[in-house]
């Protein structure tokens, strides 16, 4: 289940599993960054207080060509 703030923008994801028996683990949406193509990424996840994923040095381009070089997909295009 997402929890949305009132811009529409993702602060938290709820999810429940069959094989935990807790009431939904929760893990924030945070620290948005946004990209030189205009996405926005959430660099930081976090569930009851500590972190479990930190995004540093982002990067974003139109193409991965322009980010990586050379392309590691042009092969099966």
């Amino acid at each position: 289940m997402w929890i949305l703030d009132d811009s529409g923008r993702p602060v938290a994801w709820r999810v429940w599993v069959k094989i935990l028996h807790v009431p939904g683990l929760q893990f924030s949406w945070e620290g948005w960054t946004k990209l030189p193509t205009g996405a926005w990424v959430a660099t930081s996840h976090k569930q009851l207080g500590i972190d479990l994923v930190k995004l540093q040095e982002l990067v974003g381009a139109a193409t991965l060509g322009e980010i990586e070089s050379p392309d590691p997909f042009a092969s099966i295009l």
